[in-house]
């Protein structure tokens, strides 16, 4: 049995996995997720294959377990948000630093990549992460919405957010800072939604060097 390195064995664990998920995401972002089996990843934490296998069997568990870890916090905010009394201006302003916050980290670009490329994904699985993204972005049409009932034009300004906010990985991943692709994403959302009570539906960000 492994040593235990934590006051209680459910800690241990969880302290193991996350080293787990930890050592993926690099190796992922080094060489992609074909290119690493199971044995790199156990190699990389210190650990025989069996071993590993007590916490994880495949790259797919690995990279499920990731989005449950990351995901689960990242909805719970953006509920949040939207929930939120304060000008639907200001919360999509909210909403979207979650997420940059999320697509400026190159190790996440890395398991999103994995999520899309790694052949021994299931379909449990891949339903299961798809549940996620459609939880993350029904806060947005509810933000998108402003107390009013979804329909169409608000689900069409939806996939338009989505779509930019992809674009924005890609930014990132071609070495564009993340202020300057924010301040991208800016402009966009104003071309689409260009007003909120007369004034532009989010302000530019000041001399684009952080948040507003």
């Amino acid at each position: 049995m492994p040593k235990i390195t934590a006051p209680t064995i459910a800690e241990h664990v969880e302290v193991r996995e996350r080293e787990i998920m930890d050592a993926a995401m690099r190796l992922f972002a080094e060489r992609g997720v074909r290119d690493v089996s199971i044995g790199d990843i156990a190699d990389d934490v210190g650990l025989a294959r069996t071993s590993l296998y007590r916490y994880f069997r495949t790259k797919s568990a690995i990279i499920h377990a990731w989005f449950d870890a990351t995901m689960g916090p990242i909805i719970d905010e953006c509920t949040a948000i939207a929930d939120d009394v304060q000008p639907a201006a200001q919360r999509l302003e909210r909403w979207l630093d979650v997420q940059l916050d999320v697509l400026s980290d190159p190790s996440n670009h890395a398991m999103i990549a994995a999520a899309l490329e790694a052949d021994d994904m299931t379909d449990r699985r891949q339903g299961a992460i798809a549940i996620q993204h459609q939880a993350l972005y029904a806060t947005l049409e509810q933000i998108l919405a402003d107390d009013r009932p979804v329909d169409d034009n608000v689900r069409a300004r939806t996939i338009v957010i989505s779509g930019l906010l992809r674009t924005l990985t890609d930014l990132v991943q071609h070495g564009i800072p993340p202020t300057a692709a924010r301040e991208q994403i800016r402009v966009a959302i104003n071309a689409i939604e260009p007003v909120a009570d007369g004034e532009p539906r989010l302000a530019a960000a000041p001399n684009a060097t952080g948040r507003s």
